[in-house]
């Protein structure tokens, strides 16, 4: 088992100069959105790290969907319901951006398939 990790560690490693360097002097965009369009490339060398790394951050991202959503609807609203609005709406944005990170992660090795966005509102680009 240690020896597959290091073999896909390894692989990420040598092929995520790939998905970006083609990119690298036409883009003027940050390098979050070089990412996502890596992981929608029809090209698997490119297609292949970009998911991956596109399914690591909404997983690790996740979490931060519950404290926007918390901040914004207490912001928008009155303290206590906005509070507990802010929860249910950030329950269900987390869960949805860590699910589809997740296939991301479990799917980015499928040569044709180029993952789904998650349904949540696009709170946190990637």
């Amino acid at each position: 088992m240690k020896k597959l990790i290091w073999l896909m560690v390894v692989l990420v490693a040598f092929a995520m100069p790939l998905a970006f360097a083609d990119e690298a002097a036409t883009s003027t965009s940050g390098g979050l959105s070089k990412v996502s369009e890596a992981a929608d490339s029809s090209d698997y060398l490119v297609k292949f790290p970009g998911m991956l790394v596109r399914g690591i951050v909404h997983v690790v991202a996740s979490p931060f969907e519950l404290l926007k959503s918390i901040f914004d609807e207490t912001k928008d609203g009155q303290p206590i319901i906005g509070t507990l609005k802010g929860i249910g709406v950030g329950t269900m944005n987390m869960t949805s951006r860590a699910l589809v990170g997740a296939w991301d992660i479990a799917t980015c090795w499928l040569p044709q398939y180029n993952g789904e966005k998650p349904p949540v509102a696009n709170v946190l680009t990637i």
